[in-house]
C-alpha cells in the first residue's frame, strides 16, 4: 500500500514538472548553492495533497515547507525537485524523491 502511495505521490510531481519543462522557472536563492523554483513549490504541493488524502495521519518532512508534526510513527520526506540547478538550467538530471520511514528517532 505505502509503495503504492508513494509512486501516485512522485507521479503527481512529475506530471507538474514535465508541464513545466518548455517554460522558464522562476528560481529564488535559499543560501549558497541551494535554490528552489516556482516549480518546486507546485510540484511539492501536488505530493501533499496526495500524501493528505492517502495518508492524513503520517508526518511529513519535505525540503520547502516547514514540517507539521502529527507524531506518527511514520514519516514521508520529500524532495520535489532532486537537481533543482540542473532543472532550473535545462539539464535533465534530475529526480522526485519520496520515501517513508518508520520509528525515524532522528
Amino acid at each position: 500500500m505505502f509503495l503504492d502511495v508513494a509512486l501516485e505521490a512522485a507521479q503527481a510531481a512529475g506530471q507538474v514538472i514535465l508541464a513545466a519543462l518548455e517554460r522558464p522557472v522562476e528560481v529564488q536563492s535559499k543560501g549558497l548553492r541551494n535554490y528552489v523554483t516556482d516549480v518546486d513549490l507546485k510540484a511539492e504541493q501536488a505530493i501533499l495533497e496526495v500524501l493528505e488524502r492517502r495518508c492524513p495521519e503520517h508526518d511529513v518532512l519535505t525540503e520547502e515547507s516547514p514540517p507539521e508534526a502529527r507524531s506518527s510513527r511514520y514519516r514521508w520526506v520529500i524532495d520535489p525537485i532532486d537537481g533543482t540547478l540542473n532543472f532550473s538550467r535545462g539539464h535533465p538530471c534530475f529526480s522526485v524523491s519520496v520515501a517513508l520511514t518508520l520509528d525515524d528517532t532522528s
